[in-house]
Formats: C-alpha cells, sequence, structure tokens
C-alpha cells in the first residue's frame, strides 16, 4: 500500500487537473417584482482535457458565526430564492476545450417579502471514466453560480460583527483596530463592509462610526 498509493495520489491529481470546469457569468443580480419571471442562460465550459459528466442542483449560502461561507439545502434561509429556480438540463456531458449552455428560469411568488433574496446553483463535475483502483469522488469539482434577485422596495441595514486590536508597528504609531461591518448574504450593491478605526494617544478606545 505504501507503494501505490502515492501513485494513485499522482493520478488523482493530475486527473483533476486535466478536467477543469468553468461558468459565466459566476454571479448575478437582478430586480424583478412579485409574480414576475427571469430566464438567465449560462455558458458552462471545459477547460481541460478530459471529459466531464456535469451534474447541477440548488443550494443556499449564509455566513457561519467566524464569517465564512456555509452552503446549505435549498430553502433554508428565509431570504432564498433557490425554491423560485427550475434549471435545464440537469446533468450533460462535457468534452474536453468544449462549451454549452444552461438556462434557469427564477418565478418569484405573488406574496413574496420585499428585499434581496438570493441561492445558488451548483455545477458538479466528475471524470466519467476514471483511473482503475482510484475513488470517484476524488474527481468531483464543484463550481458554483450565485443570484440575487431585489424585490423593491430595498433598505439597506448592517451591525458591527466584531473589533479585533491591531499592534502597534512602532513605539510611536497609535494602535488601531479594524472594525468589520457585514449584512448576512449582501449582494454587491451593498455599501462597504469594513471599517478602521484608528485609535488617538488620548483615547481608551476606538469609535467605529
Amino acid at each position: 500500500m505504501k507503494r501505490i498509493f502515492p501513485l494513485v495520489l499522482t493520478l488523482a491529481l493530475s486527473a483533476l487537473a486535466q478536467s477543469t470546469l468553468g461558468v459565466e457569468p459566476p454571479v448575478l443580480l437582478k430586480e424583478a417584482k412579485p409574480g414576475e419571471s427571469l430566464t438567465q442562460t449560462l455558458k458552462v465550459y471545459n477547460v481541460g482535457t478530459r471529459s466531464v459528466r456535469v451534474r447541477a442542483s440548488l443550494g443556499d449560502w449564509t455566513y457561519d458565526p467566524m464569517g465564512k461561507i456555509q452552503f446549505l439545502p435549498p430553502g433554508s434561509v428565509k431570504e432564498s430564492a433557490s425554491p423560485w429556480a427550475t434549471f435545464s438540463p440537469a446533468e450533460f456531458l462535457l468534452e474536453a476545450k468544449a462549451s454549452t449552455t444552461l438556462t434557469y428560469t427564477l418565478t418569484v411568488p405573488k406574496n413574496a417579502a420585499p428585499g434581496t433574496h438570493w441561492g445558488v446553483l451548483f455545477l458538479e463535475s466528475e471524470d466519467p471514466n476514471p483511473p482503475p483502483g482510484v475513488p470517484l469522488a476524488t474527481f468531483r469539482v464543484r463550481m458554483a453560480h450565485i443570484f440575487y434577485v431585489n424585490l423593491p422596495p430595498l433598505t439597506t441595514s448592517g451591525r458591527v460583527a466584531g473589533i479585533v486590536p491591531t499592534p502597534p508597528r512602532a513605539p510611536r504609531t497609535p494602535s488601531a483596530s479594524p472594525c468589520s461591518t457585514r449584512t448576512p448574504a449582501t449582494p454587491p450593491r451593498s455599501s462597504p463592509g469594513a471599517l478602521r478605526c484608528g485609535m488617538p494617544p488620548a483615547a481608551r478606545w476606538p469609535r467605529c462610526p
């Protein structure tokens, strides 16, 4: 086993590098009204040298308490737009250096609440012909297309997520604390999400605007 494992790992990494999946556009931001439908066509391409089998699926995402992105099943968050989505095809074979299209439609419910709703469309690829003796899961690569739907009227809000002091770089340099603000899963139209507050020599704690 000690001799076989390095060879298997090398084959796995080689196949993974040879089957690279991409999607355009990676992010979509649209405005809609309750009861309206939005249709978007994605370009899915394989820049690798091996053919891949691609499967599409839906999900949600949010931030965990540490500020990292967490992927969830569709409909897990109250602002989820994943239940509004349908897509086709659900599975297809993509040859090396080739591309194809995938179309999805978002149908906004008539009773949808105003605000920003979001979801994620996953595209997971796997090698249809993996080398013998290597688990199929080794060759799976998952890409994500994020979509946002704004339903007016919109309001902007945020909160201070934490204050972490930074040691001074020199004896006379005042210490500083990056005061980060975050609105979970906020789309690109939101206000900046990070503030840096310098501490004056006579102050005890910085004040974040």
